[in-house]
């Protein structure tokens, strides 16, 4: 069986978008539960009481 080089392409345009899509809202979901999580809340308020490491990082943005 052959298969045609623009429905090779087409796949792999599609395979592509649908893997950058899936990385990326994996990406996002893992930042989004990071930041809520017990380790993130510590680690800004140490930051916090330690003027020189929020000089030296230019503070909030």
């Amino acid at each position: 069986m052959r298969v045609s080089t623009s429905q090779l392409q087409q796949l792999a345009i599609f395979t592509t978008v649908f893997t950058g899509g899936g990385i990326g809202t994996m990406y996002y979901l893992q930042q989004k539960t990071f930041t809520q999580s017990d380790y993130h809340r510590l680690a800004l308020l140490k930051l916090e009481e330690c003027p020189i490491a929020m000089e030296s990082l230019g503070g909030h943005l």
